[in-house]
């Protein structure tokens, strides 16, 4: 998978009139992309894989905690706190404490967790833990 990206000059964009020249590599340095391309990346690798394998076969627990992962960050910060899961998942006190202040840190975990949970053989062990 391959991505480009271009600068385009649009009329409501002021940051063409400014004094710095904006190159595509120095914008994003400048906000920050490559952060935030990490985890893009990461949750298409998810989105990719599962379509391969066709339609997701998940059942109401699946779905729900698949739920909790990927569109409720404080309620799945909580569920990292259960000792199930910091055992599935062999989370050390550092890695914990990173969870609970950085949220890059938790978004990392989120998609180790979902990887585990749609993909792998332990996948209902990880379930169990989870519930």
């Amino acid at each position: 998978m391959a991505d480009y990206y271009f600068c385009r000059q649009l009329d409501y964009c002021q940051g063409f009139a400014g004094e710095v020249e904006w190159t595509v590599r120095s914008w994003r340095a400048d906000q920050g992309f490559d952060e935030y391309e990490q985890g893009r990346r990461e949750w298409l690798e998810i989105l990719l894989q599962q379509g391969l394998q066709g339609p997701l076969q998940a059942n109401a627990r699946v779905r729900r905690i698949f739920t909790t992962i990927a569109y409720d960050p404080d309620r799945f910060r909580r569920m990292i706190l259960e000792p199930a899961f910091r055992q599935s998942f062999h989370l050390d006190n550092e890695e914990l404490n990173s969870i609970m202040t950085n949220d890059l840190a938790l978004l990392k975990v989120s998609y180790r967790c979902l990887n585990a949970l749609l993909f792998t053989e332990a996948a209902e062990r990880i379930k169990e833990a989870l519930v």
